[in-house]
């Protein structure tokens, strides 16, 4: 009996105390998951509580280490992305929100805010912005590469919150990341195929409906050979020694400030009408070359020759498949040994009509539109659970800058 009275008193003591724990402990969480943070402090990735330290980010056992050189396979993406959702699934979901802290943007040919709208993206359920005062309730934010650092970006970052990190720019032109940014970031959108999400220049898309252009009564009417239309010059791939080089057994015409000749500018992104017009009306090829030699780099030079009558003749990407772009859809320079071999074989080309056309049939059945990055990635955030992840200042270097600015071999 004396036993067991104390068991009862010490019972009755605990009890209560055990309550008073259990309290604390709940309100100290939810107060700690819904904070304002210091900028200093703002050192977490989804989903992980808040950390005060980089030692802390380097520890924590969410880190995982990724293979950003896997290549990955680039499908041709259809006309309208496919329906995979019924009506009423799509209808009760609630909008997502992407905040540009630091990104400009303003997509091709479409209003940035009605963006899933006019792309027609299947799931429409996410809201661009730029209006940072939504930063708390942002599901996705933006950070353009150089723009910012930790120190100039959000005061408030939700357990649950994904952090981008964007670039546009090759390697060769980009500043390499601040090393304050170690850890910060969740994903990468960058016009790679091996990003988290893939953001190129634009897409090519199949026809729904194929049109049949004679494109050797076109060819027929053309009455000169090679044009450039460039306005840097001195550039890291040395595409103007390139194109001397090729002068010297075929003729080009250069429009811009690093040629003689000009073309009044009616667009913008080098998506000049007139330009065009004049490009597809008078010439058979066009040096799309870019600034740089880097893995997945295709900007517009390429993709503006998509619809019109031209074949584009590329220079620059190490391996243009893996950006989706087929070897029977331009001429690479890659595939010659020498600006002269080039030469020969547009020489050649130019004789035999039925062989040139084989360069523009294909435009046929494909077509260039405005990418829909943000149509894929919005329905990512609605349908796919995805394990946490974040990357250090290590893995981005490697993943981005280290041994991807190549030289050009030649010249």
């Amino acid at each position: 009996m004396f036993s067991l009275s104390r068991l009862v008193k010490r019972a009755l003591v605990l009890i209560p105390l055990g309550f008073v724990i259990l309290i604390f402990l709940w309100s100290h969480g939810s107060k700690e998951n819904g904070a304002v943070l210091k900028r200093e402090n703002v050192r977490h990735s989804e989903p992980v509580d808040t950390v005060n330290s980089i030692s802390d980010l380097s520890r924590r056992p969410n880190r995982q280490k990724t293979g950003f050189h896997s290549p990955a396979q680039i499908a041709i993406h259809p006309e309208t992305l496919p329906q995979k959702h019924d009506e009423l699934t799509l209808s009760k979901l609630k909008n997502k929100t992407l905040l540009f802290w630091d990104w400009n943007w303003n997509p091709l040919e479409s209003k940035f805010y009605d963006l899933m709208e006019v792309r027609h993206c299947p799931v429409k359920a996410c809201k661009l912005t730029k209006d940072r005062s939504l930063v708390k309730q942002a599901d996705v934010v933006f950070f353009l590469n150089g723009q910012s650092t930790p120190k100039t970006g959000p005061t408030y970052r939700h357990p649950s919150q994904r952090w981008v990190w964007v670039e546009g720019e090759s390697p060769c032109h980009s500043r390499r990341l601040d090393k304050s940014w170690d850890g910060l970031f969740n994903w990468t959108m960058v016009y790679r195929a091996d990003a988290d999400v893939l953001l190129p220049y634009t897409e090519i898309a199949k026809r729904d409906t194929p049109i049949k252009k004679d494109y050797l009564s076109v060819t027929k009417s053309k009455r000169k050979l090679v044009a450039w239309m460039v306005s840097n010059c001195k550039t890291p791939s040395r595409r103007m020694d390139f194109v001397k080089e090729l002068q010297k057994y075929i003729e080009v015409d250069i429009y811009g400030a690093c040629g003689p000749l000009k073309c009044q500018r009616s667009g913008s992104w080098g998506w000049d009408t007139t330009c065009l017009d004049l490009l597809a009306r008078d010439y058979k090829f066009y040096l799309a070359f870019e600034n740089s030699i880097s893995l997945d780099y295709v900007t517009e030079k390429f993709y503006k020759t998509v619809n019109i009558d031209i074949v584009a003749v590329t220079r620059g990407n190490t391996d243009y498949t893996r950006a989706g772009i087929r070897p029977e859809w331009h001429i690479n320079t890659d595939d010659f040994n020498s600006p002269k071999e080039l030469a020969e074989y547009l020489h050649m080309l130019d004789k035999n009509p039925e062989k040139y056309v084989k360069y523009l049939e294909w435009k046929n059945e494909y077509r260039q539109l405005p990418d829909r990055a943000f149509c894929h990635l919005c329905e990512r955030l609605h349908f796919q659970k995805e394990p946490p992840k974040s990357y250090s200042w290590d893995e981005l270097n490697a993943f981005f800058w280290k041994d991807h600015c190549l030289p050009p071999t030649d010249i």
